[in-house]
């Protein structure tokens, strides 16, 4: 990822979607786990450290935006808050588009490995992840 890519200024609204969107794969990932505290708390850090691979205008921004997301408490409609966080991302960031869907399927990835490799569940919110983004399932 380009570090020189400027930042645009995303509103609050902006970032609250495109946060709730990050967040909300992470807590699915997190409901999906029967990793217990230990592996839970490794998720958690994992997938803080994962936030290295979005996009240097969003992952400078993301730390002051506010998140209705709670760890392991997944949004219902988890296809719709990560489909509008992207359309956000097209929208302020065009360059930035695939940089963000990688950086959630490689967030994704290492979260779910993170405690005790991945389980069958976590397995499917990454191939419904990988559907959404129209990525290939063996990659």
């Amino acid at each position: 990822m380009d570090e020189s890519t400027p930042c645009v200024e995303l509103s609050k609204d902006d970032l609250a979607v495109v946060r709730t969107g990050v967040f909300g794969l992470l807590a699915a990932l997190g409901a999906a786990g029967d990793s217990g505290l230990a592996g839970g708390l490794r998720e958690v850090s994992t997938g803080s450290d994962a936030f290295e691979a979005l996009p240097v205008a969003l992952r400078d921004a993301l730390g002051d935006s506010p998140s209705s997301v709670a760890w392991g408490e997944p949004p219902e409609d988890l296809e719709a808050v990560i489909e509008a966080a992207r359309e956000v991302v097209a929208r302020k960031l065009p360059d930035q588009t695939a940089a963000f869907d990688a950086a959630l399927l490689y967030a994704a990835v290492r979260v779910a490995d993170a405690a005790q490799g991945t389980s069958d569940s976590e397995e499917a919110v990454i191939d419904r992840l990988r559907q959404q983004l129209g990525v290939d399932p063996s990659s």
